[in-house]
């Protein structure tokens, strides 16, 4: 069996895949660089969106950012994600896959928690009904700094019993979560489906991820409908001003 088809059994078994050391050693501090871009980025209106969320000691701190990866000063990001990270989804699921969002998870010192969820629902107002997404693990990811936890198996059954978008919790207490452990060498696949979660960051060092969520390119491009529907919805702080209502 060749390489790819053993990888697609294996993400259509368990949903995820976690594939070590895909990228080399100067990828690698590419990655650590362009986040620290990221984070030094200012604030502008109608670019790219930064949000915040209060740590345990009620101090202001940066939670995640999205829509950023068309801006300028990124191209060496955005190189690597369409010339590394997509070929390697399509090889995979042996499908061509077009960008539906982007986003970098910070989880700084003291960030929060991620209860148990599946991802579909945030989309499912779009017409694909299928998505993945890639995480690249900028920093090393460990149970003390509130590393991804997964589920395999479990999203065969499609969307769960939830509430309030997430999983009931007598569901969460029957399922077997597997710590997703790994560094900025490593890539992370998971269908949308997939039951996660992460914990508090109770360590003194950054927990960074970058997600970048897929659809086929046969169901069409959202990206741009993504983010417009996103900001109207949730803008970020910047983005807001006295008429803003949500």
């Amino acid at each position: 069996m060749s390489r790819p088809n053993l990888l697609k059994r294996q993400f259509n078994r368990d949903g995820f895949l976690v594939l070590k050391n895909v990228f080399s050693k100067s990828q690698s501090n590419l990655i650590l660089s362009e986040a620290e871009k990221l984070f030094n980025l200012p604030e502008i209106k109608g670019g790219y969106m930064k949000y915040f969320e209060l740590d345990n000691n009620n101090n202001k701190i940066l939670a995640r950012m999205e829509n950023f990866i068309e801006d300028p000063n990124l191209s060496d990001l955005r190189e690597l994600v369409y010339n590394e990270v997509a070929p390697i989804l399509e090889e995979v699921l042996e499908k061509r896959v077009t960008l539906l969002k982007d986003k970098i998870n910070w989880k700084l010192p003291g960030g929060g928690a991620f209860k148990p969820h599946q991802d579909f629902e945030a989309w499912s107002d779009f017409p694909p009904t299928y998505y993945v997404t890639c995480a690249i693990l900028v920093d090393e990811c460990t149970k003390e700094n509130g590393c991804l936890e997964m589920v395999a198996g479990k999203h065969q059954e499609g969307v769960l019993k939830n509430e309030h978008g997430t999983i009931n919790e007598d569901i969460v207490d029957s399922m077997e979560w597997l710590p997703i452990l790994g560094n900025s060498r490593d890539l992370v696949l998971f269908d949308s489906f997939v039951p996660h979660r992460s914990g508090l960051n109770e360590s003194t060092n950054s927990r960074r991820v970058c997600y970048f969520t897929y659809n086929l390119l046969e169901d069409g491009d959202y990206y741009n409908a993504y983010f417009k529907k996103k900001r109207e919805e949730f803008p970020p702080d910047f983005d807001r001003d006295s008429d803003t209502k949500i």
